[in-house]
């Protein structure tokens, strides 16, 4: 019994702790002891938060109702399919989740508690098991009771409670089957049949397809392909107790297998990054970037190197170095990709043609929020910048590194943009002139230029050069030429990107 409670307070003090972290984003700090000020402004937010609530919860329940009278009933058969998806849906996420990496999360304090107590590992999986079970079915509750609701306002005779509580308990019920192969994989880690990387991919690979073909054997003889009608599909789900209860049982033997003797060892290899990262995860309310910055560093320290390579010399050094880092660091494949894909297209068709300012202002808002993804453009520049053994061996001045470090990833970006505009003419039948092709080549080096300034120190009159900094200059300066026609547009656009090189030459000399 006395294990117990160390075991609950242990994850009270978490659930406190998370409390804390979420209540920093709304400006109050549980740690300090508050005054009357502080007091008040709880009460405000307790109250203003608690309306909103209601409020919100009243209006979504009328437009619901309102929008399932006029809903036809083709839509209420598809919604049927994806509810009864849900549970599949989690346990494949669940699943692949736990695969990748560890579903226990430990820091630093739980380390030491656990070694210091005596704790088994399979006594944290039970307690994670059913806290993630418990919140992922409050969660499917509200969800699903407003789908529910939606049945029931459209006369299908269905109980919003009942198909509420069915689909939370299933979903609830497949998140820990899910979990459990995560369990399993930490409880044989050391086995010789998965001490490889390839049999663990493998291995994975197998589990991911058995479920696949078991969600396809349910489809086939529940006759969800067929002309089944919403309301007997749904009521498999709300009358059918005998089967939340079996879906209950399975869950509990499969965590209680898969944990069976969890490799401590492995959990606390696998909690590294998240333990690392648990000490400075208030910044992100203060500076995601440089949150950001953190975690990806620790991201990349625990990757294993899987090629060799030599970069080459001389004025190609650079080029070789920033290919390389965008393929170490492929997370900012992905950015650059949305990037090119989404939101310099988009940009180059509105400001071409005659659109409503206030379209303008959408965009240049969107690309403004979306400066993560425009800062991927200077990252090997930024990485060759920061150390300054690296950027001495470069004999180079900081505007040419820029360029240089900027090859690759502009390349990479201007074509996806090109395809997508092409793509988008071919499919939409838009007409696309070359002259609007054009700007997208343009935003993208000027992108790439204000990216670089996150690399150096660059004031100007006494404001900070930085990436948003370059962003929001491009946003206006291209907003405004885009009312005057397309030839001031490309014009402007050009004349831009010189003066943002202008500037790191100067910096340079």
């Amino acid at each position: 019994m006395d294990r117990i409670r160390l075991l609950i307070w242990l994850r009270r003090r978490h659930l406190r702790t998370a409390v804390t972290f979420w209540s920093t984003a709304l400006g109050v700090d549980l740690e300090e002891r508050p005054d009357l000020i502080d007091r008040l402004y709880r009460a405000y937010l307790i109250i203003a938060l608690g309306g909103w609530a209601i409020m919100s919860w009243s209006a979504l329940r009328a437009a619901v109702e309102a929008a399932a009278v006029a809903a036809p009933s083709s839509l209420f058969q598809m919604l049927s399919i994806t509810a009864l998806g849900v549970p599949w849906i989690a346990l494949f996420i669940a699943t692949i989740a736990g695969l990748i990496r560890s579903p226990l999360k430990l820091i630093d304090a739980d380390i030491t508690f656990l070694v210091s107590s005596g704790f088994s590992m399979r006594s944290m999986a039970v307690l994670d098991v059913l806290e993630t079970a418990g919140a992922v079915a409050i969660v499917g509750f509200v969800v699903m009771f407003m789908l529910g609701f939606g049945f029931e306002a459209a006369g299908y005779g269905i109980s919003a409670g009942a198909l509420a509580s069915g689909l939370a308990i299933q979903t609830a019920a497949a998140v820990s089957i899910g979990r459990s192969f995560g369990y399993a994989r930490l409880s044989i880690a050391g086995a010789p049949v998965v001490r490889t990387r390839i049999s663990r991919v493998a291995c994975s690979i197998g589990v991911i397809a058995i479920e696949i073909a078991l969600a396809w054997g349910a489809w086939n003889l529940s006759g969800l392909g067929g002309a089944a009608s919403a309301s007997r599909l749904l009521g498999v789900v709300s009358g059918a107790p005998a089967l939340d209860a079996a879906l209950v049982v399975a869950a509990a033997a499969a965590a209680a297998a898969g944990s069976v003797s969890i490799d401590a060892v492995r959990v606390i290899e696998d909690s590294g990054l998240y333990a690392a990262l648990f000490g400075v995860r208030r910044l992100v309310w203060l500076d995601s970037i440089a949150y950001h910055d953190i975690r990806r560093r620790l991201r990349i320290a625990r990757r294993s190197h899987l090629l060799r390579v030599r970069f080459a010399a001389g004025a190609a050094a650079p080029l070789s170095r920033a290919v390389f880092a965008h393929i170490r660091q492929y997370e900012s494949i992905i950015r650059l990709l949305l990037l090119g894909a989404l939101e310099v297209p988009l940009g180059a068709l509105l400001l071409a043609r005659p659109v409503p300012a206030p379209l303008l202002v959408v965009w240049g808002l969107q690309l403004i929020y979306a400066v993560p993804l425009v800062r991927e453009l200077g990252l090997a520049f930024r990485a060759d910048m920061a150390v300054s053994i690296v950027r001495q061996a470069l004999p180079f001045s900081d505007a040419r590194l820029a360029l240089i470090d900027a090859v690759p990833a502009v390349s990479f970006t201007c074509l996806c943009s090109v395809a997508s505009l092409l793509m988008i003419a071919a499919v939409g039948h838009v007409g696309i002139s070359l002259a609007q092709v054009l700007v997208a080549p343009l935003i993208t080096v000027a992108l790439s230029l204000a990216a670089a300034f996150d690399g150096v120190q660059i004031t100007l009159r006494r404001m900070r050069m930085s990436c948003l900094v370059g962003t929001a200059l491009l946003v206006i300066c291209a907003g405004l030429l885009a009312l005057f026609g397309i030839a001031p547009l490309l014009c402007g656009l050009a004349g831009l990107d010189i003066v943002l090189m202008a500037l790191l030459a100067r910096r340079s000399s």
